[in-house]
């Protein structure tokens, strides 16, 4: 029988603060050069999220089933998955 890694998502509640390291910005990127649909996500939203590495946001929305949430850096909205940021300790 083949080992098959499941990864559950990371549940992160609306209200949460994350950080976008500079490790979950490059899931992002490596999302954008390996993700069933091509050039997602862009690269002009990989452009727009440069100026938050490092910066802390909060938790918007959070879709079920949390693979997906929209995290608030300042007064930019995101769409995220949940690897692209860190839960801020």
């Amino acid at each position: 029988m083949e080992n098959t890694l499941f990864v559950l998502p990371i549940h992160r509640p609306v209200g949460t603060k994350v950080v976008l390291t500079r490790r979950s910005f490059n899931n992002a990127v490596n999302s954008n050069r390996s993700c069933v649909t091509p050039n997602y996500p862009s690269n002009s939203f990989l452009e727009n999220l440069t100026k938050y590495i490092g910066a802390d946001g909060v938790v918007t929305d959070d879709f079920s089933p949390s693979y997906e949430r929209t995290i608030r850096f300042g007064t930019d909205l995101f769409q995220m998955k949940d690897n692209w940021v860190e839960t801020l300790m």
